[in-house]
């Protein structure tokens, strides 16, 4: 429940213009995903007192200081991101990252006031909510988190910025609403689906040994532990195209892509997707929760990374590696009694031994997780099948 408070400007405003000398700057310097940041700042924004009644803290926060303060800093982080090849989302975790590391010595809702002043300043379309201990952030994304909370205000959905799945409990929050409100344009936080950031400052190496009929193989692959990072850190969202469209980072291109092209030269296109089944069956499984302790989806360049895959993540990755070795589309088939995922593949060339029809389209099943399985073979009856997911 939202309980609108809007905050009357006070009758008369001391107003002033501070000289270039009397400002004091500070730079800070912080980690991003691998990458050194370095963001000019006036430090009069650490002279700003915490109370802890909230509500004249955020009202005093908001008045104090120049607006020109926030507009310097958001004209940084915006050349940052450019040159990052960061969409929205990327922004937010860049002011994100600002906040939390060089402001870490304040209160923690201190912080997200500022940040909050930060995207305001940066026309995002921002909620600030609070009630009598605490402060909190909502987006209105162009995009639907699972699990997160959210609030409804004029038939618009904001997102918590935390993007923590667990839910906290249904609390009275007031919104506070600044007096330029109107005055300043407010956009949707959009994520870019299609093009992953610029981000590569970290890199790490992994090597991929198994046996295809009777030839052993080994594939080196450099993995782009930024892009890693940075996609671990993206709340999760339903399984679909989404998690495909990255593909792969160029370091994964130019070695271990390049090397799976190498070894299925000259196979048949069924020859050679039987041959990538085999690839993504020999990455260990594990459930998220044994491995992560909690549900989540992985990237293509987060399951090469990490040490197991479950049944969505090795559904994505040979998804992707199917369309982008042999241009192959890929539909996700959803067990949802059953806890499971498995793959069907549109393959023209496989026709004869096709398992099902889905809108007047073949399909040839195939289970990337369990071992043992050749192409066409699945661990569950197709009858079983509570969804089927379009990924590419």
């Amino acid at each position: 429940m939202i309980i609108k408070k809007i905050f009357l400007a006070p009758l008369l405003v001391f107003i002033y213009q501070l000289s270039a000398k009397a400002v004091e700057y500070k730079n800070a310097e912080f980690d991003f995903y691998g990458h050194k940041v370095t963001i000019k700042y006036v430090n009069n924004l650490n002279d700003k007192r915490y109370e802890s009644a909230v509500e004249q803290f955020i009202e005093r926060f908001d008045e104090e200081g120049s607006g020109s303060y926030y507009v310097h800093v958001v004209n940084q982080l915006r050349q940052t991101a450019t040159n990052f090849g960061l969409d929205d989302v990327g922004r937010l975790f860049l002011i994100n990252t600002f906040a939390e590391t060089e402001f870490a010595r304040h209160h923690q809702n201190f912080r997200t006031v500022l940040k909050w002043k930060l995207l305001y300043y940066d026309s995002m379309d921002v909620m600030l909510c609070y009630n009598s201990k605490n402060v909190y952030l909502y987006g209105n994304l162009s995009f639907s988190p699972c699990g997160v909370t959210y609030l409804q205000k004029e038939g618009k959905t904001y997102t918590d910025l935390t993007f923590v799945t667990t839910r906290r409990p249904i609390e009275r929050v007031y919104e506070y609403i600044p007096d330029d409100y109107k005055k300043i344009p407010k956009s949707v936080i959009k994520f870019n689906a299609l093009a992953y950031p610029k981000l590569n400052a970290l890199t790490t190496s992994k090597t991929f040994d198994f046996t295809y009929g009777e030839k052993k193989y080994s594939f080196n692959a450099d993995i782009n532990e930024s892009l890693v990072k940075y996609l671990k850190d993206l709340p999760l969202m339903e399984l679909g195209s989404v998690y495909g469209n990255y593909g792969f980072s160029d370091n994964l291109k130019s070695t271990l892509i390049v090397q799976l092209k190498t070894a299925i030269k000259g196979m048949s296109k069924y020859d050679a997707l039987g041959f990538l089944l085999k690839f993504v069956q020999n990455i260990p499984y594990k459930t998220d929760q044994e491995y992560l302790g909690k549900e989540r989806y992985s990237y293509c360049e987060e399951a090469l990374y990490n040490d197991y895959a479950d049944c969505e993540d090795k559904v994505i990755l040979y998804a992707a590696l199917a369309k982008e070795l042999l241009g192959v589309k890929s539909v996700a088939l959803m067990y949802e009694k059953d806890e499971h995922a498995a793959i069907a593949l549109d393959l023209p060339e496989g026709a004869a031994k096709y398992s099902f029809t889905y809108l007047g389209t073949r399909y040839v099943a195939a289970e990337p997780s369990g071992t043992g399985f050749e192409l066409g073979q699945v661990g569950f009856d197709l009858k079983r099948v509570t969804e089927v997911i379009e990924l590419f």
